[in-house]
């Protein structure tokens, strides 16, 4: 995550809260602005404290942008009335509008591209996992 969070900064991005040069394993929570499609906090999966903040001029280019990705874990998407149209349009497998992904208590945890395969968190996702075996005497 730390090379993600220098490339942005040497690639133009503006940190407002936070820095890029945490002493691992631990990392503060990170506000980047500026984001831009060749930046890796862009291109690859970020996990962590960390936000990054891009400005666009139509909504569809917002939707454009964050489905021209390979992943799809989560999205997020901040806003009234039209938040669902938009959310509805994320290559996700997990949406949260107006708050984070994860959904009502037993929901299951969904990727989605190459950000998973299947679900879990629920009864039919753990099945996913587990082999099952019929053993006869």
């Amino acid at each position: 995550m730390l090379l993600q969070l220098q490339d942005a900064r040497l690639k133009g991005a503006r940190f407002l809260l936070g820095r890029d040069d945490y002493a691992l394993p631990f990392i503060e929570p990170t506000v980047v602005t500026g984001l831009t499609m060749d930046m890796q906090l862009e291109q690859e999966e970020t996990f962590g404290p960390v936000v990054a903040i891009a400005h666009f001029d139509e909504i569809n280019q917002a939707i454009w942008r964050a489905n021209h990705s390979p992943y799809g874990l989560g999205a997020v998407v901040f806003g009234g009335a039209g938040a669902r149209v938009v959310a509805e349009q994320m290559e996700a497998g997990m949406v949260g509008i107006n708050q984070g992904v994860g959904g009502p208590g037993g929901a299951p945890w969904v990727g989605a591209k190459q950000s998973g395969f299947g679900f879990h968190g629920s009864a039919a996702g753990h099945r996913q996992f587990a082999q099952v075996r019929v053993i006869s005497r």
